[in-house]
């Protein structure tokens, strides 16, 4: 049992999205379904705002990650964003990550995702080469894509939209891999003051 609680466990830090969001999100996904590309959906129950991917994280680094997080979120105050547009990763050539857009307070959340990356390259967590993009994973492809077709449906949907919502809260999630898709625990939860 000692063991186990020395194993590295995978970790990342994320703000989270309410229901009405997700739902939002739900019915995107439905719409691109239907155009029967090949890809993996991410359940939208899963589906956060990532701000840093920590990889594996020693259970013992729990409490200094926190702190680090608090010094983060200290005076950032809360965010008001919402979903919005569509996008890909690495290019529409090649899609193979497929993302919703975040639109809103964007240079606060540049900024607060900025404070976050600071603070843990402060207790060894190097910074993140590329520039933050703030998306919402919602698919991986599962082979080649046509991209002028899913520019297509992308034009088709541009009209969805979330509700606006309030993020006050960055979490530290857990992130367990399993079968049907990973499974996310919150460790720890910062409010933004």
């Amino acid at each position: 049992m000692a063991d186990n609680a020395k194993k590295p466990i995978r970790a990342f830090v994320a703000l989270p999205l309410p229901g009405s969001v997700r739902d939002a999100i739900r019915r995107a996904q439905d719409a691109l379904k239907a155009h029967r590309f090949k890809i993996r959906w991410v359940r939208p129950e899963s589906i956060h705002l990532t701000l840093k991917f920590l990889g594996d994280v020693n259970p013992t680094d729990i409490d200094r990650i926190q702190t680090a997080l608090e010094q983060a979120a200290a005076n950032s105050g809360t965010l008001t964003l919402c979903a919005k547009g569509f996008g890909v990763f690495p290019n529409i050539r090649k899609p193979r990550v497929l993302w919703v857009g975040v639109s809103g307070d964007i240079d606060r959340l540049f900024n607060c995702q900025r404070r976050v990356e600071e603070e843990l390259a402060q207790i060894g967590f190097p910074a993140e080469s590329r520039r933050f993009k703030a998306h919402l994973t919602i698919g991986r492809s599962k082979g080649s894509i046509d991209g002028g077709r899913l520019m297509k449906a992308f034009e088709e949907l541009s009209g969805i939209e979330s509700p606006r919502f309030t993020a006050d809260t960055v979490i530290l999630y857990q992130s367990q891999l399993r079968p049907r898709g990973a499974v996310y625990t919150a460790l720890r939860q910062i409010p933004l003051s």
